[in-house]
C-alpha cells in the first residue's frame, strides 16, 4: 500500500510540475506567438485580435522555448478558422452573376429589332398621296396641289356656210369648194399662220386647233412663192411659202407655220424651174414633225400638181 500511495504522489507532482512549467510557458510575455494573446484559442463569441508585427525576439524565442510549440498550433488555427468565417462573407456576391445579367439584355433585344418591321404601315400611307393624284381634287382639300394640271381642250372650229356656198371659219378665214380632187379647197395663208396663236410645244402647248385639223388628208389648193432644192436640175420637191426666199440670201426664210413640203407626181419642166411663183393642188397632211420641243415641219401635200402660167408670173 505504501508503493501505491507512493507512485500517486508521484503522479500528482508530476502533474502540478507540468502545470506550472506550462502556465509559466504561457505566462511569459517572451513564449506569446505573432499574435500575443490570440495564442489562446478564441472562442467563436470573442472578436478576433488584431494582428502585431513580427519581431525577431519571437521567432528566436519559438525555437529556443520548447513551450511554445504546443502554443503554435492553436495560433495557425484561429487565422484559418477566421478565413473560414470570412469566406461566407465573400459568398453573397459570386462572380457568374454578373455574366448572367448582362446575357439578359442579349434576348430583350431581339424584339427591339423587329420593331422596324411594323414601320410598314408608315410606308404605305406615304404611297397614299400619289393615288390621291388620280383622284379628283375636293375644294379646299391638301392633295388638290399634288394633282397634275390638265390644258383644257381647244375649242372644235365654229363653221358657218355662206349663201355662195363658202364657208367661214371661226369668224376669220374664208374658205371656198367641197374637198374633193375636182373642187378641193381654196386655202388662205392666215389660216396656216393662225395655228402659231394656240399650237407653241416649247411652251407645253401641243394641241391644234380645229380650223387646221379640219383640212387633214383633204384636198386642197394655195397659191404661193416656191422654192425649189439647190444643185438638182431635175426637182421633183418644192417648199411653197408664204413669203419669197431663194433659199440663200434673197427673201425670208420660212417657218413651220407659212411653209409646205410639196412633193409632185412628176418632175418640172425648164420654165417650171425658173418659176418663183405658182399654185399648188394636192391632199393636205396636218403632220408636226418635232425634234424634242422643237417644231420643224408641220404641213405636208404628196402627189401635188404644180401651175404656173410664166417666168416669175404667178397663176
Amino acid at each position: 500500500m505504501k508503493v501505491f500511495w507512493a507512485i500517486i504522489g508521484l503522479l500528482l507532482i508530476g502533474a502540478v510540475a507540468t502545470l506550472l512549467w506550462t502556465d509559466r510557458g504561457l505566462a511569459s510575455p517572451k513564449a506569446t506567438p505573432t499574435g500575443g494573446p490570440a495564442a489562446t484559442t478564441p472562442g467563436p463569441s470573442e472578436p478576433l485580435p488584431e494582428p502585431t508585427p513580427k519581431s525577431p525576439t519571437t521567432e528566436s524565442n519559438r525555437d529556443s522555448t520548447p513551450a511554445t510549440k504546443p502554443a503554435t498550433p492553436p495560433a495557425t488555427d484561429a487565422p484559418l478558422e477566421s478565413m473560414t468565417e470570412a469566406k461566407p462573407v465573400a459568398a453573397p456576391e459570386p462572380a457568374p452573376t454578373p455574366a448572367l445579367a448582362e446575357s439578359k439584355p442579349a434576348p430583350e433585344t431581339k424584339p427591339a429589332e423587329t420593331k422596324p418591321v411594323e414601320i410598314k404601315p408608315t410606308e404605305v400611307t406615304s404611297a397614299e398621296p400619289s393615288t390621291l393624284a388620280n383622284k379628283p381634287a375636293e375644294p379646299g382639300a391638301d392633295n388638290a396641289v399634288l394633282a397634275a394640271p390638265v390644258a383644257a381642250p381647244l375649242p372644235a372650229a365654229k363653221i358657218e356656210k355662206k349663201d355662195d356656198g363658202s364657208m367661214l371659219i371661226d369668224g376669220r378665214f374664208t374658205v371656198k369648194g367641197s374637198g374633193t380632187i375636182e373642187d378641193p379647197y381654196v386655202l388662205p395663208w392666215e389660216l396656216f399662220t393662225s395655228v402659231e396663236e394656240v399650237y407653241k410645244p416649247q411652251q407645253g402647248k401641243k394641241e391644234l386647233p380645229g380650223r387646221i385639223t379640219m383640212f387633214d388628208a383633204k384636198f386642197v389648193r394655195i397659191a404661193g412663192y416656191v422654192a425649189y432644192p439647190m444643185f438638182v436640175e431635175q426637182p421633183r420637191e418644192l417648199l411653197s411659202m408664204l413669203n419669197q426666199w431663194d433659199g440663200c440670201c434673197i427673201g425670208i426664210p420660212p417657218s413651220p407655220y407659212d411653209a409646205i413640203e410639196v412633193k409632185l407626181d412628176r418632175v418640172v419642166t425648164a420654165n417650171e424651174r425658173l418659176a418663183t411663183y405658182g399654185t399648188i393642188e394636192g391632199k393636205l397632211g396636218v403632220k408636226p414633225y418635232l425634234a424634242g420641243d422643237w417644231l420643224v415641219g408641220l404641213y405636208l401635200m404628196e402627189n401635188a400638181k404644180l401651175t404656173v402660167k410664166e417666168y416669175n408670173v404667178g397663176s
